[in-house]
């Protein structure tokens, strides 16, 4: 893996659900001091929870089943996976763009961005992305039930596709019959129940846990970045008084419905 050493953490939050421990209360750090899978997780990731949804889980854990003794094995189960959703992204996004882009789109998916944080670091953002563009073809060829279970899907593999279901959602709204928007989240909403049965046992419990990126700092996320040194202004002025984060909470919510506005345009 390169860039990034997040797939450890997958296969060591797998390894977890192979020895029967519950994903959302155990960090890997319960894992045999010793091991070849702890070892290679970033310390950054010992002690905290997964914010990834129940389908990550179950890959995560499928890897772990496949790689048992054989550490390798599952690592490279990561990158098939990968490799295989961008291929399926490029295939489903060529048949629907014009022919005069379909070169160019080919070509964005050889871009740096995608090798090296869905190929070569093995990121499950690869199948989260995979099963969204799925979803949207499906919606455009008005297949309301599967596009619903594949946006579905898509959330419940990292929580951001959720703002694919929305997205959907509106585009329906805008461009059909009121009643098939209405369709459409029915059918979301059984396809997301379904999915918190057949998932784990605590298929909610990865909601609790969504903050776990933020408790430490990614050098590749600007987000990170502005929290790291938001902390370091805190301890040398202190904690902000509470206008100042009034303040930043309007400006984040003033920015957030002007990029909705836009989107909806």
């Amino acid at each position: 893996p390169f860039l990034s050493r997040d797939v450890y953490a997958y296969l060591g939050q797998g390894e977890l659900m192979r020895r029967g421990f519950p994903p959302y209360d155990t960090a890997v750090s319960a894992l045999p001091a010793d091991g070849i899978v702890l070892q290679a997780v970033d310390p950054l990731w010992h002690n905290t929870i997964p914010p990834y949804g129940p389908l990550s889980l179950r890959v995560e854990h499928l890897a772990a089943i496949v790689g048992h003794g054989h550490e390798w094995a599952g690592i490279l189960l990561f990158r098939v996976v990968a490799v295989l959703s961008v291929l399926a992204i490029v295939l489903l996004v060529r048949r629907e763009a014009a022919p005069e882009r379909r070169d160019l789109l080919t070509w964005v998916a050889c871009s740096p961005l995608v090798l090296m944080h869905f190929i070569a670091a093995a990121h499950l953002d690869a199948l989260m992305a995979a099963l969204a563009v799925a979803a949207i073809v499906l919606l455009r060829r008005g297949h309301l039930a599967w596009a619903a279970v594949l946006g579905v899907a898509a959330a419940e593999v990292k929580v951001t596709a959720g703002l694919v279901l929305i997205a959907m959602l509106v585009w329906l709204w805008q461009t059909q019959a009121r009643q098939v928007a209405v369709r459409f989240a029915g059918f979301a909403t059984a396809a997301g129940v379904a999915g918190f049965l057949l998932l784990p046992s605590d298929p909610l419990g990865w909601m609790w846990h969504l903050s776990t990126p933020g408790l430490t700092w990614v050098p590749f996320t600007p987000s990170s970045t502005l929290l790291l040194i938001a902390t370091h202004l805190a301890e040398v002025f202190g904690d902000p008084p509470s206008w100042l984060r009034g303040a930043c909470l309007a400006v984040a919510a003033g920015l957030g419905l002007a990029l909705a506005g836009w989107a909806l345009r």
